[in-house]
């Protein structure tokens, strides 16, 4: 197998995002699609979730993730899919309109969005997404 077939990942370190917290890229590139890993809201400069509720924490986790598209030269324009995960589904409507925001004026990508039990602490949102890639 060449070098070539295997995917391309992404770390990025400090700044916004910092590094990931696991043994995980930020990203990973491969069959022209990028596959961002899940985000949460987390501050890069100080490792804390923003304060605020589930609009506040999609706001950030949004801001994430497009950090991590920005580092490929993409944006919200070239997402195809979202996973969101809420640690409460009655948080919904403040999800849903938060995350719309980032989507105005550009068509929206398929969603899936499920409540779920999620890794940390007052993480109330975690998004992941796949964007087909520009090259």
């Amino acid at each position: 197998m060449s070098t070539d077939s295997k995917p391309r990942k992404i770390t990025l370190g400090g700044g916004r995002l910092g590094p990931p917290l696991g043994p995980y890229s930020h990203a990973a590139v491969a069959g022209g699609l990028a596959f961002v890993s899940g985000q949460g809201a987390r501050d890069g400069r100080t490792g804390a979730f923003v304060p605020g509720g589930t609009r506040e924490q999609t706001g950030q986790t949004m801001k994430n993730v497009l950090a991590v598209l920005n580092s490929m030269g993409l944006d919200f324009s070239d997402v195809v899919k979202v996973n969101a995960y809420l640690s409460d589904i009655r948080d919904f409507q403040q999800f849903n309109e938060a995350y719309g925001a980032f989507f105005a004026g550009i068509v929206p990508p398929a969603r899936t969005t499920l409540q779920a039990v999620l890794p940390r602490e007052g993480m109330l949102v975690e998004i992941e997404v796949i964007a087909k890639t520009r090259t």
